[in-house]
């Protein structure tokens, strides 16, 4: 937690991410417990894990995108200042 290397939190947080995915599909594929789920709880947990998987995906591309241009697109702000720079906070908020 102290270290501040980015890269290494987003290995971390991706590992963390593929482990739980892999352990939902054993649950609900390959296990005995599979056997014993409704159908349509399997279906309500597929639709929210798949929902979360899609967000954790744009959100880890916005973390990379701010990873790489985050000092780019500070610079900009600076540069614009003043009330642009309110502005510019709300567009450059999802990069």
């Amino acid at each position: 937690m102290v270290y501040r290397n980015p890269v290494y939190h987003q290995i971390v947080f991706a590992s963390l991410i593929i482990i739980t995915t892999l352990r939902i599909t054993y649950i609900l594929q390959l296990s005995d417990a599979s056997t014993r789920i409704p159908a349509k709880a399997k279906k309500t947990i597929i639709h929210f894990f798949s929902t979360g998987t899609v967000l954790f995906l744009l959100g880890f591309l916005m973390w990379n995108l701010d990873n790489v241009f985050c000092h780019t697109l500070t610079m900009w702000k600076v540069t614009l200042g003043g009330r642009l720079l309110f502005l510019l906070e709300g567009v450059f908020s999802f990069v």
